[in-house]
């Protein structure tokens, strides 16, 4: 992206204000400023600009309240995106906000000693879940929930993109299939032991070297369908994944084929729990699964919006600051909300 394309609201509301003589915000201003690398600055102004989304948008609220976005839900998305220069594609990415404490080489060391032993215990899992014969339906889809978890270990040397809140939220799709009867059923006691063990080590990693992403996804703990019809929500989801593998267009920039392979990872996991309800044969484990469809479909909402709003950003289409939370001006406060915003965000996503 060019100098001359990239969106420079952030500078032209800030010089207003010096002009003014208005409060310019320093301390926020400076708290950005401190964060950036010299390797940000190596990506230029379409890199550099976003960063200070927070800024515009503490910017706009000051002048219109309305367009102020306070609701934890609006930031609880699991993943964040950002303009790659050279292949003109939003590349997914992890929250860097969460992750600055990644950066200091002790940390990141121990990081990669703890990481790499639990992506090699993960590893000997599915090995042996791939033995299981004929094994049962729920054992496929653990071992199919822990290879996820090995994948999310092998990005670890790109630390600045971990996702450390997509790797949570794996752990916790997971962990919700180990506890179920069937699932402990179909891998045997011995294996399943072996998988609870695991969980264990995950949960213990993520916890240490992962603070900030458990408050980031907290309000995702939150949400439930409240009488919202499930294959509704699935065919808002789809229509939305469906127009992004058709992009680019003049109002939005294409996905890079990574994170266009999560998206739809994501969706095929709703798919999945979405089956499970269906099958589940007692009422306390139909009650978690429909709990764990909402907050899955919220997380995988939420990327959508956040996909859109950056998307747009990079296009200078987006009107505002890209950290509000979507583009009709309204708080979420829960699913409903999520999928009234993917509709008004992505053309077809209505039913």
């Amino acid at each position: 992206m060019s100098h001359q394309t990239a969106n420079w609201s952030i500078w032209a509301h800030w010089y207003n204000r010096v002009l003014l003589d208005r409060d310019w915000r320093p301390d926020a201003m400076l708290a950005v400023l401190d964060g950036i690398t010299r390797q940000d600055w190596g990506q230029g102004p379409s890199h550099i600009n976003p960063m200070f989304d927070e800024v515009l948008t503490l910017y706009l609220g000051e002048d219109d309240p309305s367009l102020t976005v306070v609701t934890p839900l609006s930031e609880a998305y699991p993943v964040d995106f950002t303009f790659d220069t050279l292949q003109r594609v939003m590349r997914m990415i992890g929250i860097d906000d969460n992750m600055k404490h990644l950066r200091d080489p002790s940390i990141v060391q121990a990081f990669l000693d703890d990481a790499g032993q639990l992506r090699d215990d993960f590893r000997d899992f599915c090995d042996y879940a791939q033995e299981l014969s004929p094994g049962g339906n729920y054992a496929g889809v653990l071992r199919r929930a822990a290879s996820k978890v090995t994948q999310e270990f092998d990005r670890v040397e790109d630390l600045t993109h971990l996702r450390a809140e997509r790797l949570v939220q794996l752990g916790g799709e997971l962990e919700l299939f180990a506890v179920s009867e069937q699932g402990r059923a179909d891998l045997g006691g011995p294996l399943a032991g072996i998988l609870d063990q695991r969980i264990g080590a995950l949960k213990q990693l993520c916890r240490k070297h992962f603070g900030p992403s458990y408050q980031t996804l907290a309000p995702l703990a939150e949400l439930r369908l409240d009488q919202i019809d499930q294959e509704g929500v699935l065919h808002v989801l789809d229509e939305a994944i469906g127009f992004i593998e058709t992009l680019p267009n003049d109002d939005f920039q294409p996905l890079d084929h990574e994170g266009l392979l999560v998206l739809q990872d994501m969706r095929a996991e709703l798919h999945v729990i979405r089956g499970a309800i269906a099958d589940a044969s007692g009422d306390a484990f139909r009650s978690l699964l429909e709990d764990r469809f909402a907050q899955s479909a919220g997380s995988l909402g939420l990327s959508l919006l956040r996909f859109g709003q950056k998307s747009k950003a990079a296009l200078n289409k987006a009107g505002r600051g890209a950290d509000a939370a979507i583009k009709t001006n309204k708080r979420l406060e829960g699913l409903a909300d999520i999928i009234d915003g993917i509709v008004d965000m992505f053309p077809g996503g209505g039913p």
